[in-house]
């Protein structure tokens, strides 16, 4: 029997990114997916759910990228606004997803829940990472540790 190698290791910055994702008040919502008892409909109207901890899971394998990880974001937070109205907290938890977390708009629009717009630049990439760390204050990263 050979040897098991190290275990993979996943992208340090998509890691970082969800890290402190997470650790929004308004990520709530996304860490896990709806149950589907409670909201069958949006298993009708959603056809790719994704929450938090796909995202977590993926990052098992250690092919889960940054880039990846974005259209995730993209298409979690696109699903959380098709399928609520305007006035509800999750598609409120959404926009400050989007905010708090530096995403920009911009950056989120054009998921059509099918395909993703192409992946952003590196140094685009690393400014996002960078907004995000600056989203989530020093007190609660300490708290993690």
């Amino acid at each position: 029997m050979a040897a098991a190698g190290p275990e993979p290791q996943p992208n340090a910055a998509a890691r970082l990114l969800l890290d402190k994702i997470s650790r929004l008040p308004c990520a709530a919502s996304f860490k896990c997916l709806p149950d589907p008892i409670v909201h069958s409909d949006y298993y009708v109207t959603i056809k790719r759910p994704l929450a938090l901890s796909d995202m977590a899971r993926a990052m098992t394998t250690g092919r889960y990228s940054l880039v990846d990880m974005q259209c995730d974001l993209r298409r979690m937070l696109a699903n959380a606004k098709r399928y609520n109205k305007p006035e509800a907290q999750v598609y409120s938890d959404a926009l400050e997803i989007e905010v708090r977390g530096g995403l920009g708009v911009e950056w989120l629009t054009g998921c059509s829940g099918l395909t993703c717009p192409p992946p952003l630049p590196q140094r685009v990439l690393r400014r996002l990472v960078k907004e995000v760390e600056r989203a989530v204050p020093e007190e609660e990263n300490e708290d993690a540790l």
